[in-house]
């Protein structure tokens, strides 16, 4: 036996070594580190870089399963240690200092690569009473806490952890039990949990250092629950979706609803049941094993959603049909903006404006944008449209769509719009086609016409262009034909003249005078001959210089008209005929075929007194062929004789542009004259004159 005085001093001895223990927690400085609401501070500043840091504290959590890292706490707060690899773990309750590298983290500061020292043991900092929304604030990281809720969900995660999610303060808030092995998840749902442990952020948003999640770290040895749902809810009554969440004397958040109903919609983890009274919002685990048209069974927490109700952490099991009729009801626009049909089964009328495909985490859906005399609503249509059913719409279409109507609220809860969940396409009726002048024709006939005029655009732009150049063409052509006309006059007026006079000149003088020798009679006909060639030479040039005719006509038309002023007065007929082919003539050739032409038909008209003339021009792409046929007489002698220099003017003519002529004298009287002509390959086609 023990004497009560020796338990007495134990006792004290005891107590104090706890009371260092607190003091060299409280007054870390005392080892020359800093406290950890100082250090946490100092990463705060923008300029902050990492440190070497000391500080003392009493570890609060460890669990060497999880991870190496540990937390402790001293008065001024708590800080996560990432020691180094291979590092011995410390117990709960150690008193140690740690020297590392002070850092940032993703949420809060951590000291990392840190080695430790023990000191003795302590009793553990009290905890701090919290709501789970102050923790979702980022309040208390790496501290011990105090947390008090409702259990909605446990998950076993491996055979020494479970994961425990409990409603506090109207937030979630996920509890990880370690050594957790002799507990069973499903009975720890719907009681009521008061857990201690340290708060450690999760799912910080990255490179923001936003806080998303949180989780507090504990073990069954720090849980305590102190209260259980009354009975198995999956034995009480059924519960009518228009009662679900009324008024019940004693009712608890811990109480879960029985209630039943079909299956109308699925979105992810939430679907909407109706039982022929109303419809509710169902949302849980193993929502996504439940189709539209499905019956289903239910069991959740009542809880507030945007102002709307909703069944949460549920779960459904499959029924029988209810023997009620499900039949979507007739609503206006102006009633289901009132913000009493929430997950109501309705029908609504409403004019089709837009439709539009999204995509997200819950799958495909289709969305139409709905338009009437009180306002614009839409309808998302589950899963995606079926091309052969819905591809036809247009906007301005009446349609009549059926479907789970979801209400829309503001900050104060007041309803600022709906949809209508549609869960396929046979509940969407066409009452109207859309007209002919609809938004997508009247776009579509604005684009054309846009084309149209730009189209016409460009070919007046281009045509323009060309007319420009054909202008400056004819402008040219009627200066060069000016300055020849000029040149001709002055070789008329001047040189021509002078030829005239001495030719006249010489006519007076008698070659057969008796008192001239019959030497100088010689030279003065030579002389004679030689002023007639010069003057015939010289009206063949101003002849040449003065061919106005193809300014204004083409080749065969100027050859037509010359023959009709031949002709004038006579009974002799003119025929044309020509072969064309897409191929200009240049044109030097052209000139000189309408001198070649001009002088045959002279020569006919002078010499062969015909009674037919014909014309033919034919042309390809490598040759002009001009022929000019007469039904006259012809000499027999038909040849170049002294003095006569048509024919010989008209082979020169055809030497000079590479083509060679022909002369044919037919039996029965008249002639064919006749000139071919090689085009050179630069002509350019589709422009023929």
């Amino acid at each position: 036996m023990v004497s009560r005085s020796a338990l007495c001093i134990r006792h004290l001895f005891a107590g104090i070594l706890a009371a260092g223990g607190f003091l060299a927690v409280s007054s870390s400085m005392a080892y020359g580190g800093l406290p950890i609401h100082e250090m946490k501070r100092k990463t705060l500043a923008h300029s902050f870089q990492t440190m070497n840091v000391k500080v003392t504290g009493v570890v609060t959590w460890v669990d060497a399963a999880v991870g190496a890292e540990f937390y402790i706490q001293d008065a001024t707060g708590g800080i996560q240690i990432l020691p180094l690899e291979g590092s011995e773990h410390p117990r709960i309750g150690d008193v140690v200092t740690v020297t590392g590298e002070l850092a940032r983290g993703e949420f809060s500061p951590n000291i990392r690569d840190a080695i430790y020292e023990r000191s003795g043991q302590a009793e553990l900092p009290e905890p701090k009473f919290v709501s789970g929304d102050v923790l979702l604030n980022g309040g208390y990281s790496c501290e011990r806490v105090r947390l008090d809720g409702w259990v909605r969900a446990a998950e076993r995660i491996d055979p020494h952890l479970l994961s425990v999610v409990i409603g506090s303060g109207g937030a979630r808030i996920t509890i990880r039990l370690t050594d957790s092995g002799g507990l069973i998840a499903e009975e720890l749902v719907a009681t009521r949990m008061v857990a201690i442990g340290v708060v450690t952020p999760v799912k910080p948003r990255g490179g923001t250092r936003q806080l998303v999640d949180v989780r507090v770290l504990t073990s069954p040895s720090f849980c305590n629950i102190i209260e259980r749902e009354a009975r198995n809810p999956w034995f009480a009554p059924v519960v009518p979706l228009s009662r679900a969440f009324s008024f019940r004397p004693g009712q608890t958040r811990g109480d879960r609803l029985h209630v039943a109903g079909k299956v109308l919609y699925r979105s992810g983890e939430t679907i909407y049941l109706h039982d022929g009274t109303a419809g509710l919002a169902i949302r849980g685990s193993n929502v996504p094993e439940f189709e539209p048209g499905d019956w289903a069974e239910a069991i959740g927490f009542m809880d507030i959603e945007n102002y709307a109700p909703l069944l949460t952490d549920s779960e459904l099991i499959a029924t029988q049909p209810i023997a009620v009729p499900i039949i979507p009801v007739k609503r206006t626009v102006g009633e289901l903006v009132k913000g009493l049909q929430h997950a109501a089964y309705v029908t609504v009328t409403g004019e089709l404006v837009d439709r539009m495909q999204s995509a997200g985490l819950s799958g495909s859906s289709h969305m139409l944008m709905l338009r009437s005399s009180e306002g614009i609503f839409s309808a998302e249509i589950m899963g995606g449209p079926d091309h052969n059913d819905i591809a036809g719409l247009e906007p301005g279409s009446l349609l009549e769509v059926s479907g789970v109507c979801v209400m829309a609220t503001n900050a104060t809860g007041d309803t600022t719009g709906f949809k209508i969940l549609v869960p396929g396409n046979s509940q969407i009726r066409l009452l109207r086609g859309a007209g002919f002048f609809t938004f997508r024709r009247l776009l579509l006939l604005l684009v054309f016409t846009l084309v149209v005029l730009l189209v016409a655009s460009v070919y007046a732009y281009f045509g323009a262009r060309r007319n420009m150049r054909l202008r400056e063409e004819i402008g040219e052509r009627r200066a060069v034909s000016a300055e020849r006309n000029r040149l001709a006059r002055d070789l008329h007026d001047t040189l021509e003249q002078g030829l005239t006079g001495i030719q006249m000149q010489l006519h007076c003088i008698r070659p057969d005078a008796m008192d001239a020798a019959a030497e100088n009679r010689k030279r003065l006909d030579l002389v004679r001959s030689l002023v007639l060639q010069c003057h015939n030479e010289m009206r063949q040039s101003i002849w040449d210089l003065r061919s106005p005719a193809l300014e204004e006509f083409d080749l065969l038309d100027a050859l037509a008209r010359i023959a009709q002023s031949l002709v004038v007065g006579s009974s002799t007929v003119v025929e044309i005929s020509q072969q064309r082919c897409p191929v200009k003539i240049p044109q030097p050739i052209e000139d000189n075929l309408l001198r070649i032409g001009q002088e045959a038909l002279t020569n006919a008209i002078k010499h062969a007194s015909p009674t037919h003339l014909t014309i033919h021009l034919r042309t390809t792409s490598t040759s002009a062929t001009l022929t000019v046929t007469d039904d006259g007489i012809v000499s027999p002698d038909f040849e170049v004789k002294p003095g006569h220099f048509g024919l010989l003017g008209m082979k020169e003519r055809a030497e000079r542009i590479g083509g060679f002529l022909t002369i044919t004298r037919h039996p029965k009287g008249g002639c064919t004259v006749g000139v071919e002509v090689p085009l050179s390959i630069g002509s350019r086609p589709n422009e023929l004159s």
